[in-house]
């Protein structure tokens, strides 16, 4: 699965019992530096 930005608490539970074995997301700033785990409530 491939997510824009971090799924948020519920979306990780569904992702969990849904059976998806990979998630990838990433999200960049202005500048091109990564950014992530810093971004909540993205749902």
């Amino acid at each position: 699965m491939y997510a824009s930005t971090v799924p948020c608490a519920m979306c990780t539970g569904a992702i969990f019992w849904g059976g998806v074995r990979r998630v990838a997301f990433a999200l960049f700033s202005g500048l091109g530096v990564p950014r992530g785990a810093e971004t909540r409530g993205a749902c």
